[in-house]
């Protein structure tokens, strides 16, 4: 057990390692396949609140448990896999309603002796508060709309070579979406403070050539969406919530070497969180997560696991 848990952490903190040297070295800038692989689209770096600028940076460590099949079919991993993932993310608001924001994650994965670590899918996104909240309402909520754009700096999983695929941290292909996401806080003389999360988007991946071991061809993926809602208690400077996403993804086709119509691929994650604020401008929370709960999954692969996140507000 002493040994277990000693390699993963010894991991973990390589991985981190990795990602600082890159972050301090890289030059300035102004600035998803597989549940497994980090490549299912995910809620843009978004501000919907008092806030002009959000930063955080998230540690998260996950255990690929099932497989399952374009059939629906579920299977449990005779060899585990782990997935450690660092991603930091930032969203500044400018022209008082007008935002940017993006993600950059690094992933490793590991299974048996074998591991691979790299960039996962960048993504970058451009919002405009549409629900203002200049007044009080009880019943309107505060939304804001965004433009995302997906760079496939992660590898498909029809691209991987490696042993397992691990070499496989994205979905691979340039995509463009668009949505919208609202939140309303209210307040209950017996029930205390709360607070209720929407998020729906949907987006088009774009087709890809491919030159490898064992495809030269095209992949042609399709439309995909994602349905993120939640809910949310708070108690001083504490908060417990609780979050549903549903990801869905059409098929990838493939032409070339290989032919085939691919299958559509769809999960949840349910998700269950704990934060504090430790001052106005720094807040951290912890992050339990299961996709093996919920919904029909089809043509993915599942997995439980957690993510600590420390974040800095700026606000207006």
């Amino acid at each position: 057990m002493r040994s277990f848990f000693s390699d993963h952490l010894k991991a973990f903190a390589l991985l981190v390692i990795k990602l600082a040297l890159a972050t301090t070295f890289a030059p300035s800038t102004e600035a998803v396949g597989a549940a497994c692989c980090g490549g299912g689209f995910a809620v843009p770096s978004l501000i919907v609140g008092d806030e002009k600028a959000i930063f955080s940076s998230e540690f998260s460590f996950a255990n690929v448990t099932t497989e399952v099949s374009s059939q629906g079919i579920w299977q449990n991993r005779t060899t585990p896999e782990s997935l450690y993932s660092v991603k930091l993310q930032g969203a500044h608001i400018f022209k008082d309603r007008f935002q940017i924001g993006g993600s950059i994650p690094v992933l490793q994965r590991a299974r048996g002796h074998e591991s691979s670590s790299g960039l996962g899918d960048i993504g970058l996104n451009f919002g405009y508060e549409i629900l203002p909240e200049w007044s009080y309402s009880s019943w309107r909520p505060r939304g804001a709309a965004f433009l995302s754009l997906t760079i496939p700096t992660g590898r498909s999983i029809q691209e991987a070579d490696a042993a397992y695929l691990l070499d496989a941290r994205g979905r691979g292909f340039w995509a463009l979406g668009i949505g919208a996401s609202f939140t309303k806080v209210f307040s209950t003389r017996s029930f205390g403070q709360w607070d209720t999360v929407a998020t729906l988007e949907g987006h088009r991946s774009f087709p890809k050539d491919v030159r490898n071991q064992t495809l030269q061809g095209t992949l042609h993926p399709g439309w995909g969406a994602s349905l993120a809602a939640g809910i949310g208690y708070n108690l001083g400077e504490a908060r417990i919530g609780a979050m549903l996403t549903n990801i869905y993804e059409d098929a990838v086709r493939t032409t070339g070497s290989i032919s085939s119509d691919g299958a559509l691929a769809r999960y949840v994650t349910a998700a269950i969180t704990a934060s504090y604020m430790l001052d106005d401008e720094w807040a951290v929370s912890l992050t339990a997560s299961d996709q093996t709960l919920l919904g029909a999954p089809t043509n993915t692969s599942l997995s439980k696991g957690v993510a600590f996140s420390l974040q800095r507000k700026i606000s207006r």
